[in-house]
């Protein structure tokens, strides 16, 4: 048994939808339906290889490469660096941080890692996006995509694995990473409003009037749209908060009624509530509440308006600045719970501090104790999570 043919046997008993490559070309290019033709590459990405057939079409046509389609089948994505931009790119696309360890093997142009698949990136509707200039194979919605695995050979070099499966899970990727490859390609859709008038036009005179890229548009409503009846008023909500992160919290909803109705137009086939009035009165409603911008830490934005604000009076009262200002991002960590107590994590309030967490801890309990809060509840620290409070004084 050929080493290409023991790997496709074990990718298959990993459950992997696996591909077949004829090495003769490139060698990349997926065997289908009609494989032991010569036009074989018929329905590649729907073809499910049985262990017999893997094994006859090794010992009909000779060595073939063995790849992996990604995607919702193989619940995996494939980012491949080519180049230092490339790397460049991968640091940024992860905050400025090395990505974490995940499976990943050697090609002869770049490491290809392999993260864990989420269903947000089924709304892209594309086999691949390109996130300034690094190539991500997602298989989105069905589209065909897939890489060749080791032991594959192509121009002469075998890829080899650097991680295997055996020694670590698929890594999970951050929401923020998600968040910039669904920006990074974004599929539009002609939609046409109540009036007749086309959404997307509308949508993009308006961008253009107050100077937004209508693609950080077009991304936000794709990936709030619902993928099912029941989620409208929860996904509108989503929506809201996307526009959020791109416009002042002060925009005048009236400003916003053209995104409102290429949302509604686009979701129309997975609502029940069929009026546009309906979700435009949702949306109305929720952008008039606090909300914290998508994609950011409600303490991060609670403690940029800490230091926007004016200072509680009581904190004038502290000599330390750091400490009037947690009592100030109290304040606003209230504001924006309303009604009920908010979590705040020492650690993550000490790191916008510039203080030890030790610190931050023993500064909140001083604050329970002088009446600024009130400790609702313990964290769990098995459980990652934080303590309880409620902000006491006047909002």
């Amino acid at each position: 048994m050929t080493a290409a043919l023991e790997a496709a046997m074990d990718y298959h008993g990993r459950g992997l939808p696996i591909t077949l490559c004829s090495r003769s070309g490139n060698g990349k290019s997926p065997l289908g339906e009609g494989w032991s033709a010569i036009d074989a590459g018929k329905n590649w990405q729907n073809k499910e290889w049985t262990l017999p057939e893997i094994g006859l079409a090794f010992r009909e046509l000779g060595e073939l490469n063995v790849g992996c389609l990604w995607g919702a089948r193989s619940k995996m994505i494939d980012i491949e660096v080519d180049s230092p931009d490339d790397n460049l790119a991968l640091t940024e696309l992860f905050d400025g941080t090395d990505p974490p360890v995940t499976p990943t093997f050697q090609s002869k142009r770049g490491p290809h890692r392999l993260f864990a698949w989420h269903p947000d990136l089924d709304r892209i509707g594309k086999a691949m996006v390109v996130y300034k200039g690094l190539e991500i194979r997602i298989g989105a919605d069905g589209k065909g995509a897939h890489s060749l695995l080791p032991p594959s050979t192509t121009d002469g070099v075998i890829r080899e694995w650097l991680v295997t499966f055996d020694e670590c899970d698929p890594a999970p990727l951050p929401d923020a990473v998600i968040h910039r490859i669904i920006s990074s390609r974004i599929q539009t859709e002609r939609c046409v409003d109540l009036r007749g008038i086309s959404a997307q036009r509308q949508c993009q005179t308006q961008a253009n009037t107050l100077h937004v890229s209508h693609d950080l548009i077009d991304a936000a409503i794709l990936r709030t749209l619902p993928n099912r009846v029941g989620q409208r008023n929860r996904r509108i909500f989503d929506f809201s908060r996307e526009l959020k992160a791109i416009f002042p919290s002060d925009t005048p909803v009236s400003d916003l009624v053209s995104y409102v109705k290429l949302w509604h137009a686009k979701a129309l086939p997975y609502i029940g509530t069929k009026p546009f009035e309906e979700t435009w009165f949702d949306f109305g409603a929720a952008w008039r509440k606090r909300q914290t911008p998508a994609g950011r830490q409600p303490i991060v934005s609670a403690f940029e308006l800490a230091q926007a604000a004016d200072l509680p009076e009581m904190a004038k009262e502290f000599d330390q600045q750091p400490l009037r200002l947690l009592m100030a991002l109290c304040r606003e960590l209230q504001r924006e719970a309303g009604s009920r107590p908010f979590f705040l994590a020492c650690r993550a309030a000490a790191k916008l501090l510039g203080v030890h967490h030790a610190t931050t801890a023993r500064w909140l309990n001083g604050l329970c104790r002088v009446g600024v809060l009130r400790l609702e509840s313990e964290g769990n620290h098995d459980k990652r999570q934080a303590r309880c409070y409620r902000y006491l004084l006047d909002l």
